[in-house]
């Protein structure tokens, strides 16, 4: 039986120049093509569908808030709200809004959006319609707490005035 080692066989001499480099060497083949990896998974979608949140710290005076909001799709949330409360005169406020979730989800996120209402702002100039663009940020514990705030502009139009007052209001509830 014959010995390897004692093969008197020369080893092949490559055939193409293209295998070999300008110095002589032989050149490594190409890595083979990446395999197909499926793309990541998205995170779930968002494990709440509701949040409710009371106020009691708002812009120009202390008023007492209720709000309900509700997600309609990935991203979007819908409003109701609703406030009692005081300023230079009794005041009140009711509303309905859309907030896009432009950063995050519906229980983490940074939002853009706006309510359309009534209200009587307290400033003695009576009630009208409202329309307050805001942005607003949102944060959901694994408990189902939530912390939220917006901050906007109210632009009303009364009898008297058109107003334009700040709209600020920071929220603790529940999201479930």
């Amino acid at each position: 039986m014959p010995s390897f080692d004692a093969d008197p066989t020369p080893f092949a001499e490559v055939d193409t120049a293209a295998e070999v480099d300008a110095d002589g060497w032989r050149r490594r083949p190409p890595p083979p093509p990446p395999r197909h990896r499926p793309a990541p998974r998205a995170p779930a979608d968002a494990e709440h569908h509701t949040t409710l949140s009371v106020s009691a710290l708002s812009a120009g005076g202390s008023m007492l808030s209720l709000s309900g909001e509700g997600r309609v799709a990935p991203g979007l949330g819908a409003t109701l709200t609703g406030g009692l409360g005081a300023g230079e005169t009794f005041a009140w406020d009711v509303g309905a809004g859309l907030d896009g979730y432009v950063i995050g989800d519906f229980d983490r996120g940074i939002s853009i959006g706006g309510l359309v209402g009534a209200a009587d702002l307290g400033l003695g100039v009576g009630s009208g319609l409202t329309f307050t663009p805001r942005i607003g940020a949102k944060y959901t514990f694994a408990v189902p707490f939530t912390v939220q705030a917006h901050a906007g502009v109210a632009i009303q139009d009364t009898q008297v005035a058109t107003v334009v007052a700040p709209s600020f209001r920071v929220g603790v509830g529940l999201s479930f």
